[in-house]
C-alpha cells in the first residue's frame, strides 16, 4: 500500500525488511529466490497529543508475510505493532515505521518458522528441482540451470551436491564463452591481417578465461 503512505516510507520499509533478513539468521538471501518477505501497513490509531507544541501519535500494525512469489502461496504471516510521535502526521507515521523492531524474540521466531517452511519446500521437492535443472543442462540452457542452482538455499541438506553441479555448469559456460571468443578472433584475423585487426584479436583473446 505504498501509494497511500507518506513520501519516503516505502524506502524505510524496504530497509526494515532487509534488516529483518540479515539480523535473524537467514544465511541465504530471500530476495534472490522465488520466496519473498513482504509487508502491509494498517493504521491502528492516530491521536493529537495535548502538548505544546502539538504532537501527533500514530500506532501502526505492520503485517509481515513470507510466501512463494511464484505461486502466491502464503506460508506464514504475523503482525507487529509499532508507535511513533512527531510534530506532523508524516513525521509521526515515519517514526512509527522506523521504530519497528527488526530483531526481537518474536521476530526471530517468525522468521525461523518461515525459513523452515522454505527449506521444507526444497527438501520435499529435491528430485523434481534437480531433474528440472539437469534438463536445462542437457538442453544446453546453461545460464538457466546456473540461475536455478543459485536459488537453492545453503541450509538444504543437499547443498554440497548443488555446489558440485553448479561448478560443472559454470565450467561449461566459461568453456563455451571462451570458444566463442576464440572463433570470433580467428574470423577477424582471417578476414584481414593488419594492425587494427591484430588489436581486435588481442582484445578478444584477453577476454578468454585462463582456465
Amino acid at each position: 500500500n505504498c501509494l497511500s503512505m507518506p513520501n519516503g516510507i516505502c524506502e524505510i520499509l524496504k530497509q526494515k525488511l532487509t534488516n529483518i533478513i540479515s539480523q535473524n539468521g537467514i544465511q541465504s538471501q530471500m530476495g534472490q529466490s522465488r520466496f519473498v518477505l513482504t509487508c502491509n501497513v494498517t493504521e491502528e490509531s492516530k491521536n493529537v497529543l495535548a502538548t505544546s507544541p502539538t504532537q501527533i501519535a500514530y500506532v501502526l500494525d505492520i503485517h509481515l508475510f513470507i510466501g512463494d512469489g511464484e505461486t502466491g502461496t502464503k506460508y506464514i504471516s504475523q503482525s507487529f505493532r509499532s508507535k511513533g510521535v512527531g510534530s506532523t502526521e508524516e513525521m509521526a507515521y515515519r517514526n512509527a515505521v522506523k521504530n519497528m523492531q527488526t530483531k526481537s524474540q518474536q521476530m526471530t521466531e517468525f522468521v525461523g518458522k518461515g525459513t523452515a517452511r522454505i527449506i521444507d519446500y526444497y527438501e520435499k521437492n529435491k528430485e523434481q528441482i534437480l531433474s528440472s535443472i539437469k534438463s536445462c543442462v542437457n538442453g544446453k540452457n546453461l545460464e538457466q540451470a546456473a540461475y536455478e542452482l543459485c536459488l537453492i538455499p545453503q541450509e538444504c541438506t543437499y547443498y554440497n551436491e548443488v555446489q558440485t553441479l553448479l561448478g560443472k555448469v559454470n565450467g561449461r559456460i566459461v568453456d563455451n564463452r571462451s570458444s566463442d571468443l576464440f572463433l570470433q578472433a580467428k574470423s577477424i584475423w582471417a578476414s584481414e591481417q593488419n594492425e587494427s585487426t591484430a588489436n581486435q584479436v588481442a582484445d578478444l583473446i584477453n577476454q578468454i578465461d585462463t582456465n
